[in-house]
C-alpha cells in the first residue's frame, strides 16, 4: 500500500486529542471518528472569505493547498487554501450537502434535496425526489470521472474506508462503490433513512450509521455490508437522521430529541422537546447511558447537532436551544454548560484546550474545553447553520447559511469580545 494512503489510513483512527499532519487524502467527512477536524500547517495564519450562490450544509475538506466546499447552490467548488481564491467549480444536478472527500487524485460527494418521495414516520420515510446521485471529479480540474445513480437522497455524507467509498442514502440503503471507479461493491436495505447523518468508521473494519423510520444506530462490516448489530431509539425521538455519531474506539455517541408530551407519535417542527446525549457499546450496541441535556422547540429542519469527543469529554451543541454542552464519555456526566447567542447545529473543533464553533446567531466562539468559560466571541455577517469548521494551522474554516466561507484566525476568535455573556 502506498505511504501517502497509509498515513491518511491512519490518521482516520488517530487517538483522541491528535492533530492531523497535512495530507493528501480526507477520507472521512469530519476527517475522524472523534468528528475533531484538526489539520497542521505552517503556514502563518490567512484570513479571506469567499461567496457562493448559496449556504453550504457541509464540513470543508482539504487536501495539500486546496480547500474543497460543496454547496446548496449544486455546485462543489475547489479553492486555494492560503487566500481563498477559486481553483474551479463544478455543477451538478442538485444540492451537494457532503463533504467532498479526497482520495486517491479523486473528489467525491453526492447530490440530493430534502424533499420526501414517502412520509408515513414512524412507520417508513424515503427522501430525495431528484436525480440523486454520486459523483467522482478529478481534484485537479472538477471533471466528471464517474457517476452513480443512488435511489434516496445523497444529502448524507460517505465515508472511505480502504478504497471503498459507503454512503447510506435517503431511501434507507446503505451502498459501497469503489472509490476510483464508482464500481458497485455491496448494498445492505437498512429501510432506515438518512438524511443529513454520515457514516463514521470505528475501526478498519465497522462503520457505524444512523437513520429513522425506524429510528436507530446500525453497525456494519466494511468488506460486505452485513449488519453486526442494529440498536433501536425511540420511535417518537427526533434528530436522529440528522446525527452523524462519533466515537472514541470504546463507545459510540449520538444525539436525538423527545418530545415533551409523550402522546405525541413523532418529534417535528414546533413541538417542545428534550435533547439527549446517549453511548452506546461499540462491540454490542448496548446502551451504556443516556443524558438530558436541554430543552426547547424543534426547528423545521436540521433537528441534530454534531457531537465530538476528545480525551474522554463529549462535547455537543443544541438545535433547539442556544447551548454548548460537555459530559463525561464515559458515564454521562455533565461538565459544564455554556450559554451563546443561537443554537449550534454544526460541529466543534478542539485544539490547545479550546473549543471552536460558530452558531446561528452569526457568532464564532472561543470556549475554554475543561471549564466552559467564554475565552472570545467574534460577531460576523453569517449565520452559521450545519456547516461545520475545520482548523488548519492557526485558522478555523467554516462556511454560512447564506453562502459565505470563511477563513479565520483563532486569535481573532480568542480576542474578540463581541456580546459574551459570561
Amino acid at each position: 500500500m502506498p505511504i501517502r494512503r497509509s498515513l491518511a489510513f491512519v490518521a482516520a483512527f488517530a487517538a483522541c486529542g491528535a492533530t492531523a499532519l497535512a495530507v493528501d487524502d480526507w477520507t472521512l467527512p469530519r476527517y475522524n471518528m472523534q468528528l475533531n477536524p484538526v489539520i497542521a500547517d505552517t503556514a502563518p495564519p490567512f484570513a479571506w472569505t469567499f461567496a457562493m450562490g448559496t449556504g453550504t450544509s457541509a464540513s470543508p475538506t482539504i487536501s495539500g493547498d486546496t480547500l474543497y466546499v460543496a454547496s446548496n447552490d449544486h455546485h462543489v467548488y475547489a479553492l486555494d487554501l492560503h487566500t481563498g481564491k477559486l481553483r474551479w467549480s463544478t455543477l451538478t444536478n442538485d444540492m451537494v450537502m457532503t463533504a467532498p472527500l479526497v482520495y486517491d487524485g479523486l473528489v467525491v460527494a453526492a447530490s440530493g434535496n430534502e424533499h420526501p418521495t414517502v412520509w408515513d414516520p414512524p412507520n417508513y420515510v424515503a427522501i430525495g425526489n431528484s436525480t440523486n446521485a454520486i459523483y467522482g471529479l478529478d481534484a485537479q480540474t472538477g471533471k466528471q470521472s464517474w457517476y452513480f445513480g443512488i435511489n434516496g437522497t445523497g444529502m448524507p455524507s460517505g465515508a472511505i474506508v480502504d478504497g471503498t467509498y459507503i454512503h447510506h442514502d435517503g431511501g434507507g440503503t446503505v451502498l459501497a462503490l469503489d472509490a476510483r471507479t464508482g464500481t458497485y461493491r455491496w448494498r445492505n436495505s437498512l429501510g432506515s433513512y438518512a438524511s443529513m447523518s454520515a457514516i463514521t468508521p470505528i475501526n478498519p473494519w465497522m462503520i457505524a450509521t444512523s437513520g429513522g423510520s425506524p429510528n436507530e444506530v446500525a453497525v456494519l462490516r466494511v468488506r460486505d455490508g452485513s449488519t453486526v448489530w442494529r440498536h433501536a431509539l425511540p420511535p417518537s425521538a427526533g434528530a436522529v437522521t440528522d446525527c452523524p455519531v462519533a466515537s472514541d474506539g470504546t463507545r459510540i455517541y449520538g444525539v436525538y430529541i423527545m418530545p415533551n408530551d409523550a402522546s405525541v407519535p413523532a418529534m417535528q417542527a414546533g413541538v417542545a422537546g428534550t435533547q439527549h446525549l446517549y453511548a452506546l457499546d461499540t462491540q454490542t450496541g448496548r446502551m451504556v447511558w443516556d443524558t438530558p441535556v436541554a430543552r426547547g422547540i424543534a426547528p423545521p429542519r436540521n433537528e441534530a447537532s454534531i457531537p465530538m469527543v476528545d480525551a474522554g469529554t463529549l462535547y455537543d451543541g443544541s438545535a433547539i436551544a442556544p447551548k454548548m454542552t460537555a459530559v463525561n464519555a464515559a458515564t454521562g456526566a455533565l461538565r459544564w454548560q455554556t450559554t451563546v447567542h443561537g443554537p449550534v447545529k454544526g460541529g466543534t473543533v478542539l485544539k490547545d484546550g479550546t473549543l471552536y464553533f460558530g452558531d446561528l446567531a452569526g457568532y464564532l466562539w472561543a470556549l475554554d474545553a475543561a471549564s466552559g468559560k467564554i475565552v472570545g466571541a467574534l460577531k460576523t455577517s453569517e449565520s452559521f447553520n450545519v456547516g461545520s469548521p475545520i482548523i488548519d494551522g492557526e485558522d478555523l474554516i467554516i462556511g454560512g447559511l447564506h453562502g459565505t466561507v470563511m477563513a479565520v484566525p483563532l486569535q481573532r476568535i480568542r480576542e474578540g469580545m463581541d456580546g459574551a455573556v459570561n
